[in-house]
């Protein structure tokens, strides 16, 4: 996450800390100021996206002009993306929690491409994460 607005990073991480349904508002100069922060935090959660995706894609900017001023809306969405509902022909409807473990695909993608094998990925993450986990990621591709 490096930018050249140091100060856009500490909003950014700021933002990260929003409870769910909750909002920030940053004040801008005009409508090019505006347009111009909100195109660069959208550049620096792209980056974070990979980092943690599931805040990550909770985030939204957006552009607003309220009380003759312009702002930047920060919002957390309520909406968490590892939670599906499943209804089924009978109508009962259930909850369905998707869990990755975004840490463990980060840590084999790197390896990889500092071009550990396959083998030394298991062999150097399997006591931290088990058998099971780091196989079901590394058959990922």
């Amino acid at each position: 996450m490096r930018t050249k607005n140091p100060v856009l990073e500490i909003w950014f991480r700021r933002a990260l800390l929003l409870e769910p349904g909750c909002e920030l508002f940053i004040p801008c100069e005009d409508r090019k100021d505006r347009t111009a922060m909100v195109k660069s935090l959208d550049k620096i959660l792209k980056e974070y996206m990979n980092v943690e995706p599931i805040i990550g894609s909770q985030l939204v900017f957006r552009e607003t002009f309220r009380d003759r001023g312009h702002w930047v809306r920060v919002l957390r969405k309520p909406i968490d993306p590892s939670v599906l509902w499943e209804k089924s022909l009978d109508g009962t409807i259930k909850k369905i929690t998707v869990y990755v473990n975004f840490k463990l695909r980060r840590q084999i993608e790197l390896m990889r491409r500092d071009q550990y094998t396959d083998e030394d990925i298991f062999q150097k993450l399997r006591l931290r994460w088990g058998d099971e986990e780091v196989n079901t990621y590394l058959k990922e591709k």
